[in-house]
């Protein structure tokens, strides 16, 4: 004959519904890992410039962009990566601040010119999947706008992005 063991069952009260912090705190982190998975250097072409061969570094492009606008914050919160180079040598950079305890976020687009100059940004949904010739490209249809192209070394004042007209700001 065996032995017998009883153990005492504990039961468990499965919570089914979340709180409002939980469901926001729950969609963040599947947008930073969405970011994290598909970010900004994902695809590369021939016209595509490392980020790393850039002349400025990430933390000369933070000062840069704390000293020249006044739209933009800069602080701890703050992520800031090389997107690449255009043809003509404008860098683009995509900066994403997490704010209000993760509730919120801003997502710009960056560009600095030739000589080190902040030229603007845009604000944006997403980030380029592909950097081609002068223009940057979005995983958006054409017919909605899926680029922003420079054009004579400057960047357009309105670009149409994925269906709205987005203005550069400084």
């Amino acid at each position: 004959m065996g032995v017998q063991l009883r153990l005492p069952v504990k039961t468990v009260q499965l919570r089914l519904v979340r709180s409002r912090e939980e469901n926001v705190m729950k969609y963040f982190m599947q947008i930073l890992l969405i970011m994290i998975l598909l970010g900004p250097n994902v695809a590369c072409s021939s016209d595509f410039t490392v980020s790393d061969k850039a002349d400025l570094t990430v933390e000369q492009v933070r000062k840069l962009i704390a000293r020249a606008s006044e739209h933009i914050v800069i602080d701890q919160s703050v992520e800031l990566h090389a997107v690449g180079t255009l043809r003509n040598g404008i860098k683009a950079y995509s900066y994403v601040r997490v704010w209000n305890r993760g509730a919120r976020a801003s997502n710009r687009l960056i560009f600095v010119g030739v000589k080190g100059e902040y030229l603007g940004a845009y604000a944006v949904n997403d980030f380029p999947v592909r950097v081609e010739e002068n223009c940057l490209y979005f995983s958006y249809h054409s017919e909605y706008g899926n680029s922003v192209c420079s054009k004579n070394s400057s960047l357009p004042q309105i670009v149409y992005l994925d269906g709205e007209n987005l203005e550069i700001f400084r």
